[in-house]
């Protein structure tokens, strides 16, 4: 694989051949996220920045023209903040990694001061207004300011587009680098799943969702994931039927179902598994039965997702083959049939 440089670079390269003349594109990090006074949750940069830069830190600015010039502003390394707070990149660190030159990575404090450089003059701005409430009033008053003096000749921007306008056809095709982090991320993901699997089967007498959890997370980070890629949903029993199940309060004996949904999240990229699986390791025979109508479905779903097809196909598919199933095992008394957009339970 080629040196991620390579990748950050090609990707403002093609970033800014998409921007209209005259424009600027202006990314910001969101701030810190106040847990409860001065805790503070995991901090996670917005998914652009992550892919332009593979940086994820505050206090983080990210400025590019349709030229290509481009032009970050970010903390320097200062061993007193440092001490408190953690260290930081510092300005010769990112501009090595995003191949920029050291004048190109200025220090975060000065953004606020120059900010209205970068915006005098260009007649377009691509920004994502309403992440950042103070940010969004700081970029607005600078533009009226300009826009005050335009009698001088200056002017600020005149429209304002969200960034997702240029930036989002670009991130959908994903290039060998990010192919590769969402492998790993499935990678781990998978192994976790299986280590969990083995796992609950040592606990003769039952074992708590809470404990699948925990360990199904450790494993996630002792793989080297950074975070979860959406909170873990773990399952036992009856509670797995309950859509959107987190609060891990149940207990499964070895008899019972577990359902399993998580995914870990490595270098900003996600994975997302679901499984459901017995607790002592063996299926009864009806939980046998439903685990290979499912099993089927499933299959029969991946063959209808060929080129060509229509996007409901697949979930067609899968329903067809669930019913009829459900109908054999003489679980379900009605059939479902479409009509239209809507299924008619005959």
């Amino acid at each position: 694989m080629m040196n991620e440089t390579f990748y950050y670079t090609n990707r403002r390269q093609r970033l800014a051949a998409s921007m209209c003349p005259g424009s600027l594109l202006l990314l910001m990090a969101p701030p810190p996220a106040v847990r409860n006074n001065d805790t503070h949750y995991p901090y996670r940069t917005s998914s652009d920045l992550l892919y332009l830069t593979g940086i994820n830190e505050d206090s983080f600015a990210y400025l590019l023209t349709p030229e290509g010039e481009c032009t970050i502003y970010c903390l320097d390394r200062d061993p007193e903040r440092e001490r408190w707070q953690g260290p930081v990149m510092g300005r010769e660190a990112v501009a090595q990694k995003l191949g920029l030159p050291v004048e190109a990575v200025r220090e975060y404090p000065r953004f606020q001061r120059e900010l209205a450089t970068h915006l005098k003059n260009r007649m377009t701005l691509y920004y994502e207004f309403g992440q950042n409430s103070q940010a969004d009033l700081l970029i607005l008053s600078e533009i009226n300011r300009l826009n005050r003096n335009a009698r001088k000749g200056d002017f600020g921007p005149s429209a304002l587009i969200h960034v997702r306008q240029v930036l989002h056809e670009q991130r959908l095709v994903k290039d060998e680098a990010e192919i590769g982090l969402m492998r790993q991320a499935a990678q781990i993901t998978a192994k976790a799943h299986n280590a969990l699997m083995r796992h609950t089967r040592a606990f003769r007498e039952g074992v708590s969702e809470a404990e699948m959890k925990a360990f199904l997370e450790a494993e996630f980070r002792r793989a080297g994931a950074e975070a979860l890629a959406y909170p873990s949903i773990v399952a036992a029993g009856g509670n797995a039927t309950i859509l959107h199940y987190e609060k891990t309060l149940g207990y499964a004996q070895p008899t019972d179902l577990v359902l399993v949904d998580a995914g870990c999240e490595y270098h900003g990229y996600a994975a997302d598994i679901t499984r459901t699986f017995p607790a002592g390791g063996k299926f009864s025979p009806l939980q046998r039965d439903l685990y290979q109508l499912v099993l089927a479905a499933q299959q029969a779903a991946i063959e209808k997702t060929r080129a060509g097809n229509a996007l409901h196909d697949p979930h067609e598919a899968a329903v067809q083959v669930l019913s009829q199933g459900l109908w054999d095992l003489v679980l379900l008394q009605k059939y479902p049939r479409r009509m239209g957009t809507s299924t008619i339970w005959e």
